[in-house]
């Protein structure tokens, strides 16, 4: 059969596409609060870095650059979906949370996973979110899908929707970790990746936005 044949007699239906709902500031603020210390300082590391979940849970002590300002993340090559090295960065108010855990850590330690298998460490991780979310009440589906509204993953879609807003889509994929775009974003000085950084910052805080009550 032809490829012509095919497309002329057959007609594959065309899947749904459904756009996830963005979480709320508040949402965030209930899931940090509920969460240990352990994983209270992995969730404000997503948050603000736009890091994938794999990606964090990866990271030593040495990835964490702690004398600057902001505090940079270098992401190694192996460990990245693109296989190119990245840097990203937290906020202060994420740093607080890491701290004391980089304290009590050597160099060559993960910093939030004891899991030495990355995958086994991603999988646990999501099982123990899984858990939080239930008993959060926050387990509302997408239309016509197995998805949750609120996962790991939602926490990378709110960063690159505030660093769009700030500086830009090309900016946010490049701190994502959109190959195409870290070109363009490594022309830039460090001083000025810092700066950019430092000015998208105060949209990135959790625990300092105060909410209606």
């Amino acid at each position: 059969v032809s490829i012509d044949d095919i497309k002329d007699y057959v007609q594959f239906p065309k899947q749904r596409k459904v756009p996830r709902k963005a979480i709320s500031i508040e949402v965030l603020k209930k899931i940090c609060n509920n969460a240990s210390p352990q994983r209270r300082a992995l969730y404000y590391t997503l948050i603000s870095s736009g890091m994938r979940l794999g990606e964090a849970l990866s990271l030593t002590k040495k990835n964490f650059h702690t004398n600057e300002n902001p505090v940079r993340i270098t992401i190694d090559a192996e460990n990245t979906k693109t296989k190119e090295s990245r840097e990203t960065f937290i906020t202060s108010e994420a740093f607080e949370k890491v701290k004391p855990i980089l304290e009590s850590k050597g160099d060559a330690d993960f910093v939030f996973t004891v899991f030495k298998d990355n995958i086994h460490a991603v999988i646990n991780e999501d099982q123990v979110f899984g858990n939080l979310r239930t008993r959060l009440g926050l387990t509302e589906k997408s239309p016509n899908s197995c998805r949750y509204e609120v996962s790991l993953h939602g926490f990378r879609g709110y960063f690159h929707t505030k660093a769009s807003q700030k500086h830009g889509s090309e900016y946010a994929n490049a701190l994502d970790g959109h190959g195409a775009y870290l070109k363009q974003y490594y022309q830039l000085t460090p001083e000025d990746r810092a700066a950019k950084y430092l000015d998208l910052e105060p949209s990135l805080f959790v625990e300092s936005i105060k909410t209606e009550s």
